[in-house]
């Protein structure tokens, strides 16, 4: 009787081993979405900021993202809210202009960006009005509705605001 079943098996191994290849350039890729960090502010966060009723008001934020292809994708939008009284606020939300790409050679890779809002500062009432102004930078834009998207990392600057109505000059 010939052996027959362990040529079978041979054939049956060698078939196998030639479908499996084993490599050692393996590579997994456990990226995530960094959060952008703080950098500057202008006009300063600090302390509460004074304008006058119907005045332009150029913000600046400077953020540093660890992720340097998030750059393409940043959106900024700044928010007016008026306290009117405890249970009343006003909002306003405008976009801002395009990011600017920053010199980041002074961090550890990523990317700076820069993003300017100018608007007009209002008062609605004749006294002065507290007006707090959030500027929100986004690392993935936002979508229809102002949502951010899922993923999206985002940083928001605040600065709080005397509105006076009329010139005390």
């Amino acid at each position: 009787m010939k052996p027959v079943v362990p040529v079978a098996v041979l054939i049956l191994v060698s078939v196998l081993a030639d479908a499996c290849v084993v490599s050692d350039e393996i590579e997994f890729s456990l990226r995530r979405n960094q959060p952008p960090q703080f950098v500057s502010a202008d006009p300063p966060v600090e302390g509460v900021n004074y304008a006058e009723n119907n005045t332009l008001t150029e913000f600046v934020v400077t953020v540093w993202d660890p992720d340097d292809d998030d750059f393409s994708r940043y959106e900024g939008r700044i928010t007016l809210i008026e306290q009117l009284s405890s249970s009343v606020q006003l909002k306003d939300t405008f976009s801002c202009s395009e990011p600017v790409r920053g010199d980041a050679s002074s961090f550890d890779g990523g990317v700076v960006v820069t993003v300017n809002c100018a608007i007009t500062m209002r008062a609605v009432s004749d006294d002065a009005s507290n007006l707090i102004v959030m500027m929100e930078l986004s690392d993935r834009g936002y979508d229809a509705g102002d949502e951010t998207p899922d993923g999206a990392r985002t940083l928001q600057v605040m600065w709080v605001y005397e509105i006076f109505a009329q010139n005390l000059l």
